[in-house]
């Protein structure tokens, strides 16, 4: 179920084009109050719309999810700080619900996360297409990659670093105070996504 959040009229209006790089300009012209100043931040809002209109130039999801997408929004048991962001991941998609993503629908869940095996099998059980995970375990965050790649789940990153580090896919984070997705690109293709060319010329492509 979503969690309505209440947007202003100013901030609907900034985020109302569809295209990806036409979002990243906006977003770019917005005075850097309204972006967070702490780097390694965006509000959730803009992570939500900046990540609904890239999955649009994912040429894999129409072909795999004719029922619609299902993001999950991961929360690390006991960990409180993993739990918050999940559960701003889902308000801030809840404000879009009604966006169709290449004429699909979408609804974004929460997957809590204790073990590799009980996940392995929501992620099955729920049809995930998408996985939102913010920081956890090591042990925990090398499964859930391995479990994406094995189901062919597309990751979503809080940090860039994660990329690198836990082979995960994208992240939709800040670079000198204004938004910017990064891709790592062989991890996509390990989670059979396939973005076109319009897509890879705006992003920065990590390894």
């Amino acid at each position: 179920m979503f969690i309505h959040h209440t947007q202003s009229a100013r901030y609907h209006h900034t985020i109302a084009a569809t295209g990806l790089i036409v979002v990243i300009m906006v977003l770019k012209l917005l005075q850097p109050a309204a972006c967070s100043a702490d780097a390694d931040h965006l509000p959730p809002e803009i992570r939500a719309k900046l990540l609904l209109t890239a999955l649009a130039y994912n040429k894999s999801l129409p072909a795999t999810t004719p029922a619609g997408i299902v993001i999950g929004a991961v929360a690390f048991y006991g960990d409180r700080r993993s739990k918050e962001k999940a559960a701003q991941s889902i308000t801030a998609l809840g404000t879009f619900k009604d966006k169709k993503i290449n004429g699909l629908s979408f609804k974004a869940v929460l997957m809590e996360y204790t073990e590799n095996t009980a996940f392995e099998r929501a992620v099955q059980e729920q049809s995930v297409d998408v996985l939102i995970i913010t920081a956890g375990p090591p042990d925990g965050m090398l499964e859930i990659s391995r479990t994406a790649k094995a189901e062919k789940v597309l990751t979503i990153a809080y940090d860039n670093e994660h990329l690198t580090e836990y082979r995960l896919s994208m992240c939709i984070g800040l670079k000198n105070k204004r938004p910017k997705i990064f891709l790592n690109l062989s991890s996509a293709k390990a989670e059979h996504a396939d973005f076109n060319a319009k897509f890879l010329r705006v992003v920065e492509l990590v390894e």
